[in-house]
């Protein structure tokens, strides 16, 4: 009978090399996503019958990326579905005038690259282009990561998203 831990040890080993061949992670386990060659593409707004939309054109690495304004300043998004939070970076926290030293990094989360700690914040305003939410719930993530992640506590404040023809629409 296989143990316990050398079953973990295989599913991670399985995790890493799946990912690093789907070239989302860099071998470091102290980097989440390694960063993306290039920026974020625009994106295009779209309003039809009082249905306003943000149409995202997929990077080349297959993954959404947005330009989105937090707090007056333009970070970086990875779009995540499996994301439960907006999570920023460290990095991105602090661009963004969040004193991170000040935080309780008392939540727990699981990612694939294992246990992390993060620190529960609410994001007054966060824009891309014309859609302005407030109130954001989001985390900073103690650990480091190559990009912020646009996660379900923004998503699920829109009226609706989908992919179709390899574009992410965003409706509100």
């Amino acid at each position: 009978m296989i143990s316990w831990a050398l079953k973990t040890v295989v599913a991670v080993a399985v995790a890493i090399t799946a990912a690093q061949y789907l070239g989302l992670f860099d071998g470091s386990l102290a980097t989440n996503l390694r960063p993306l060659a290039s920026t974020p593409a625009p994106f295009t707004v779209v309003e039809s019958a009082g249905t306003r939309e943000i149409h995202i054109a997929a990077h080349e690495s297959g993954h959404y990326l947005v330009d989105a304004t937090v707090n007056g300043v333009d970070l970086a998004f990875l779009v995540d579905t499996g994301a439960s939070w907006l999570t920023l970076s460290k990095a991105d926290a602090a661009r963004a005038g969040i004193e991170t030293a000040w935080l309780d990094y008392d939540i727990r989360m699981q990612t694939a690259n294992g246990v992390v700690r993060a620190a529960h914040i609410e994001l007054p305003e966060m824009r891309i282009g014309d859609l302005e939410l407030r109130d954001v719930a989001a985390v900073v993530n103690d650990s480091p990561m190559g990009m912020s992640l646009l996660g379900m506590s923004f998503l699920e404040r829109l009226d609706g998203y989908e992919v179709r023809d390899g574009v992410l629409i965003l409706r509100w």
